[in-house]
């Protein structure tokens, strides 16, 4: 569909700038992809309804193999911008076997000498001169962040005004990890518009109308790009069947370099020194089984460890960013709960900078190098996005930087000190269908524009249970196996999750938070009355929950004073009792007699006598989240993860031999969500997490009041 200049729309309460690319509706603004935007255009204009095929012909140009799945998720986008009001009918009707329509009322605004409406002015260069109503929002969104932020936490820094975001790229499909040249000139980062490879553009920061220009076309996944510090050479991790290597070009001339067998894991971010050879990575030495961050000198090729680990690569330190001096590097930690941030100098001297264990997504340095900017969304702000926070290395608590309707991802800063780019996504989690028996291709069995996760088949019903988000909230779901016959099971609205069915499929054993959205606890759901029961008190906090093979007891992992333990809970009354210390994620054998586990301080997979007795540790694995996993009656199926991708292994009860039981392509991104086994068909169900659409975004911070 050709842009062109459209004006903005009343479409029921929302405020649609067409050429800004954004929707307003009850003081909260969404930055909208091209696509979504030019869908919503076409209803508006058309007035009735538009069938599926003409969409796709009009808005995709004719590409059915892209627009059967981008339409559905440009309208749940629209749908989540304009539908703000609960109370009201949604905003896109959708006519069943047929397409859309447009339901709410619609109208253009005609304004005269409205600069948004002009054909003339790009809307790159509002980046620091308009967007009040933008700004508005923003500072609505960073009050409400502040307000319920402790003031405990809060620091006597103030923030560097205003954050003014606006769209740095705006193509359909995915593109991320964007990294900085040291001049601050030109922007490189990984374009995917499928999922069989992603591309290295370079686009200049002071020139929007300048195209970004493809770095390579060679084949495979191309992503984390890096600048040398004199800006001529650009380095990337290249993934293609199954290796992994860091690849240097020179620019200008073409020369390449290639690097491989270096343990290198492509999966994770890299970066170049800022005066020097050397290029910093996550790695894996799968001979020691040691991972952590590794510095490569372009010049000698010779690798070493400054951070390591015995953890699997899923676990391995990430998020590499050198200081501005080029003395220390800050890096993500994994912990069960989330990642903390960590500082390294050259030496191998670690520093801990955040101790929470909250969920971070990367840290860059300011220029002056005496503070980070975090990506983090805290604790103590559920729900909202992920916010941008400073840390001043001195130990004290974050200072809120600010916050946007949506999140900011992985922040890159100018070497100017006056942007910040980072990326904005929704990622989702779906759920997939693996045959055991061949290398078939996986089958997506909750295909939708929601995030689907924790599937459990009952072989007695024959019917899935699952955790969605496609009503709004997390709530309960059930279908076939093909994915029909969906049926809503919960309406709590306090974000359910991990639903296990009970060995005869008459219940459904899952976690919720408490009224007050503080503890996670354990509920039972009656299938036949629809009625359910809370095991425990309001003030227990489990997570991981399972049967036993008998339906009496319930083990789940209890988060009491910084430690998890492994309780078990009668699934009849409120007595429970303590398993086993430290214990995570448990399930009971077939016959009732062993208990198999996870732990949340040791490697390994244990296994014990349910009546008591010795503890073994039958696998010595490295883990990838102590969920991953699934015991059936003659093997334990886990997953396992090498420098070139994952990898489902068998693990014999009889024999204790490991072997593996099928490749999984290096592109999928398990979620650290619970398995769950197909016994009739041999097929093994988990969640995958994908993103379909993502951009970078640039974040001004404008220093006037």
């Amino acid at each position: 569909m050709t842009r062109k200049s459209r004006g903005i729309y009343k479409v029921g309460a929302a405020r649609v700038d067409f050429d800004q690319l954004s929707i307003l509706c009850h003081d909260h603004r969404n930055r909208m992809p091209p696509k979504p935007m030019d869908l919503l255009y076409l209803l508006a204009e058309e007035g009735g309804t538009v069938a599926r095929d003409e969409i796709i012909e009009r808005v995709w140009e004719g590409n059915i193999y892209v627009g059967k799945r981008a339409v559905n998720d440009a309208i749940w986008r629209l749908r989540k911008a304009l539908d703000q009001d609960p109370e009201q009918a949604s905003a896109i009707e959708t006519i069943p076997k047929i397409g859309y329509r447009l339901a709410a009322p619609s109208a253009r605004i005609h304004q005269q000498n409205d600069h948004r409406s002009s054909s003339h002015t790009s809307p790159w260069l509002l980046r620091r001169t308009t967007l009040i109503a933008l700004a508005v929002s923003i500072l609505f969104a960073m009050a409400v962040a502040i307000a319920i932020w402790p003031a405990k936490n809060t620091k006597t820094h103030s923030v560097l005004g205003a954050l003014y975001v606006t769209p740095f790229t705006l193509s359909a499909g995915v593109e991320h990890d964007a990294a900085i040249s040291q001049d601050g000139r030109l922007l490189a980062y990984s374009f995917s518009s499928s999922k069989h490879s992603s591309r290295i553009l370079i686009k200049s920061t002071e020139n929007h109308e300048y195209l970004p220009q493809e770095l390579d076309q060679g084949p495979g996944f191309q992503r984390f790009p890096t600048f040398s510090p004199d800006g001529e050479r650009l380095a990337f991790v290249c993934h293609q069947d199954r290796i992994a290597s860091l690849t240097i070009i020179n620019r200008k001339t073409g020369q390449r370099q290639v690097f491989k067998g270096i343990g290198l894991i492509p999966t994770r971010r890299i970066e170049w020194h800022p005066k020097s050879e050397l290029i910093a990575f996550s790695a894996f030495d799968s001979k020691l089984k040691l991972a952590g961050i590794c510095l490569l000198d372009v010049l000698s090729k010779e690798t070493r460890f400054v951070t390591s680990e015995q953890v699997s690569p899923y676990l391995v330190d990430y998020g590499v960013h050198w200081s501005p001096d080029g003395q220390s590097i800050s890096f993500s930690r994994p912990t069960k709960m989330g990642s903390d941030i960590f500082i390294v100098n050259m030496q191998g001297s670690t520093r801990q900078i955040t101790n929470d264990g909250v969920q971070t997504w990367g840290a860059d340095w300011e220029p002056d190098g005496t503070s980070l900017i975090i990506s983090s969304s805290r604790k103590t702000t559920h729900n909202l996005a992920a916010m941008l926070w400073r840390s001043d290395l001195n130990g004290e608590p974050l200072s809120l930087l600010g916050a946007t309707p949506q999140s900011l991802y992985f922040p890159e800063i100018d070497p100017d000190g006056d942007a910040i780019f980072a990326y904005t996504a929704e990622p989702q989690v779906n759920v997939f269908l693996m045959d055991l028996t061949s290398s078939s291709t996986m089958i997506s069995v909750t295909n939708s524009s929601e995030s689907n996760s924790d599937p459990d088949y009952c072989p007695m019903n024959g019917r899935l249970v699952f955790s969605s988000t496609r009503n709004g909230q997390k709530e309960i779901w059930s279908s076939t196996l093909e994915g029909e016959d969906v049926r809503q099971l919960t309406d709590l609205k306090r974000d359910s999750a991990f639903p296990r069915w009970s060995p005869d499929g008459l219940e459904i054993l899952f976690i919720a938070y408490n009224a007050n959205k503080t503890h996670r606890t354990v509920h039972i759901l009656d299938i036949a009355s629809g009625k359910f029961r809370q095991l425990g008190s309001d003030f227990d906090f489990y997570v991981c929950p399972s049967w036993s093979r008998d339906g009496k007891w319930i083990y789940a992992t209890k988060y009491e004073n910084g430690e998890f333990n492994l309780w078990k809970l009668s699934s009849k009354d409120n007595s429970s009792q303590t398993v086993v210390e430290n214990g995570f994620y448990a399930q009971e054998s077939v016959d009732g007699k062993m208990l198999y586990y996870t732990k949340d301080q040791e490697n390994g997979l244990f296994a014990s006598p349910t009546a008591g007795g010795v503890e073994t540790r039958l696998i010595p694995w490295l883990g990838t989240n102590g969920l991953t996993w699934l015991l059936g009656e003659h093997r334990i199926l886990f997953l396992s993860a090498n420098a070139d991708g994952p990898e489902i292994l068998s693990y014999d009860l009889t024999s204790g031999r490991v072997t593996p039981q099928r490749s999984v392509d290096p592109g999928c991104w398990f979620a650290s969500r619970p398995w769950s086994y197909i016994p009739e068909s041999d097929r093994l169900l988990f969640s995958l997490n994908f993103e379909d659409q993502g951009e970078i975004v640039q974040v001004a911070l404008d220093v006037d009041p």
